[in-house]
């Protein structure tokens, strides 16, 4: 008797549950930057990036840099010049059918010593997420996403957050992330991209100049039961059980119970 229960009950479940259908992602994580001088010596520079491309998996990057130079200023200073630039990004991000999560981190520093005109120095990092996918039954999602963000000089951090479908347009859009967010729904059968992409960039200034960001998404989504067919399964599954029990009542000799 066990065996039709389970039979039955996987049945059931299988009806009830949906996913997410990823079609393609793209994930990125850079950095860059550059030190030069006033007096035309030469500049040194970095650039570093990584990158995948697929729709499921987990992806861990991060990449860094910096720049160093030193060159001697015009005559009327006689002194030397130092510039510094360094950044780096990470981005650890996840894509399954029923969870869409991102986590990713921004900094860049910039320093000149120079009492006078000074030469360039500036950093950059960036991380890009996006996402795009199918769903075919409605789903109830649940989308908490949070910002941790400080700088030191402008220009502040560059935040891009949305939720698009093929035929809704913007479902969630926000570009002004502060600390922690929540959002809820139902993902109606659509097309949707999801994005999370953000950059700093950190400019030469003689006190020096630190940006940083950090911001976390995490996506999840549950079935939305659709009552009528529900109702006809119910119906089956009760159908079922007393089939079940009528046979296990002929097997053992008992009189069936009636319903």
């Amino acid at each position: 008797m066990k065996t039709p229960l389970l039979l039955i009950a996987l049945f059931l479940c299988g009806q009830a549950y949906g996913y997410l259908i990823p079609l393609s992602g793209f994930r990125s994580v850079s950095a860059s930057g550059i030190a030069g001088s006033i007096s035309g010596g030469g500049q040194s520079s970095y650039s570093e990036t990584e990158s995948l491309t697929g729709p499921l998996g987990a992806f861990d990057g991060s990449v860094s840099g910096f720049a160093d130079r030193k060159d001697t200023v015009p005559s009327s200073y006689g002194r030397m010049g130092s510039y510094h630039a360094e950044s780096a990004a990470t981005q650890t991000s996840i894509i399954a059918v029923d969870q869409i999560s991102v986590t990713a981190s921004l900094w860049g520093s910039t320093r000149v010593s120079l009492a006078g005109p000074y030469g360039p120095a500036d950093s950059s990092a960036s991380s890009v997420f996006e996402v795009t996918f199918d769903v075919l039954d409605p789903l109830a999602y649940q989308l908490d996403a949070s910002r941790i963000l400080g700088w030191h000089a402008m220009p502040p951090p560059n935040l891009n957050f949305s939720l698009t479908s093929a035929h809704q347009g913007a479902i969630l859009s926000n570009t002004s992330l502060t600390g922690a967010n929540h959002f809820s729904g139902i993902l109606f059968p659509d097309n949707y991209t999801l994005r999370f992409n953000a950059d700093i960039f950190a400019v030469a200034d003689p006190l020096g100049d630190f940006k940083y960001v950090e911001y976390s998404m995490n996506l999840r989504v549950t079935p939305v039961p659709d009552a009528g067919s529900t109702g006809a399964l119910l119906a089956m599954a009760f159908a079922g059980l007393i089939l079940v029990r009528r046979m296990s009542n002929r097997n053992t000799g008992h009189r069936a119970v009636s319903v």
